[in-house]
């Protein structure tokens, strides 16, 4: 499959699996949606750190983020977390596609900054945070009683992350505030 295929086959893996939800959202939207977060994030991470962080590895990375689901479809936070050997196993698939990917697209230079490697994941794991929780609450404000605990759920974690980096913190001042 080449690299448009699997952009494209994104479209058709629905998230929420076993959720009753009104809307739908695939893989590829979230991946639009948490690219676009990523974005904003980068930016306010270079004003607020001391090291700089490069914005087009922080966009590819999130835009690929969960390609390995055309191969898993979309398995839910909360079951990655009941397990801990799912999770790993998730990650290391993850990792593994991202790798192919930027080998087919000769773009190693993608992972080969292992010293940004943790804040381009902090950045997109805030980012999918953040998508969560506007799925959710789309959800809930359309009248889906259902998602209420899990917009609940999403929320607490998105306060317990912007505890630990100012700039999520920031972007939750500047871009959250008064939608969340």
């Amino acid at each position: 499959m080449t690299i448009i295929e699997e952009l494209y086959t994104l479209k058709h893996v629905n998230r929420w699996n076993g959720v009753c939800n009104k809307g739908i959202d695939t893989t590829a939207l979230h991946s639009y949606f948490v690219t676009c977060i990523s974005g904003f994030l980068a930016d306010i991470y270079n004003e607020t750190s001391t090291i700089p962080i490069n914005k087009e590895q922080v966009l590819m990375h999130a835009l690929y983020h969960d390609v390995a689901e055309i191969h898993l479809t979309h398995i839910t936070y909360g079951a990655k977390k009941e397990s801990n050997i799912l999770e790993e196993e998730v990650s290391n698939l993850k990792k593994k596609k991202f790798f192919e990917w930027c080998k087919r697209i000769n773009r190693m230079d993608l992972i080969n900054d292992i010293e940004n490697y943790k804040s381009i994941k902090d950045i997109i794991d805030f980012a999918d945070i953040v998508d969560a929780c506007m799925y959710c609450k789309e959800e809930v404000d359309n009248g889906n009683k259902f998602m209420q605990e899990i917009y609940k759920r999403q929320k607490e974690t998105l306060m317990k992350s912007i505890e630990k980096y100012i700039w999520a913190k920031r972007f939750y001042f500047d871009y959250l505030l008064d939608i969340l």
